[in-house]
């Protein structure tokens, strides 16, 4: 029983690590795009909306895991159909991954706690 415990431990630590890993991660690759003069002061709040919103859904899925789930596991999809043919494809990996791995535990979460 303990080591169902533990484990749920550290895959909530993880999954705090990996978010605001990519919290920072997505703040940064805005800010140089606006420094870099290629993002006007608009372009650069437009692209730091997805930046904001991704803590918000973090925060609903501490208190409603199901919901946090499907808010992630629906925002990389999303990404990956509006953002599809314009990129390589190792950068929709590189931006999907994580919330796809953050949508797997807040499912996992959801199904362990019932």
């Amino acid at each position: 029983m303990s080591t169902h415990k533990s484990t749920s431990k550290t895959v909530g630590i993880l999954s705090w690590v990996i978010s605001l890993t990519y919290f920072g991660f997505l703040v940064f690759l805005s800010s140089v795009e606006f420094i870099s003069g290629k993002l006007t002061f608009t372009e650069f709040l437009l692209h730091l909306l997805p930046a904001c919103l991704f803590p918000l859904i973090f925060v609903i899925g501490q208190f409603a895991k199901l919901w946090g789930g499907l808010l992630f596991f629906s925002v990389a999809t999303a990404y990956n159909i509006v953002a599809w043919g314009r990129f390589h494809w190792s950068t929709y990996i590189l931006m999907t991954a994580p919330i796809y791995f953050l949508a797997m535990v807040h499912f996992w979460k959801y199904r362990s706690e019932k």
